[in-house]
């Protein structure tokens, strides 16, 4: 999996979608990754914020590996 398709948009640049780590939670449970970005006020968690070996990861919409029929290169 090419790490920079999940962390660039299909202009090319890049998107950033860093977690913002917080030691209070909520936390998932498989990769401890804070999935609610608390510096935004956000209320809904976010697929990209685990770790993208995570059951639960999911691309960004706007990165390259979240467009439609996305394949990864070898």
């Amino acid at each position: 999996m090419a790490n920079s398709d999940h962390y660039t948009d299909p202009t090319g640049h890049h998107i950033n979608i860093g977690a913002m780590q917080d030691a209070l939670g909520p936390n998932c449970a498989e990769c401890g990754r804070t999935i609610i970005p608390r510096a935004s006020g956000g209320t809904v968690a976010e697929p990209w914020q685990h770790a993208m070996d995570c059951s639960s990861y999911r691309p960004h919409p706007d990165s390259i590996a979240g467009q439609p029929g996305y394949v990864p290169s070898t």
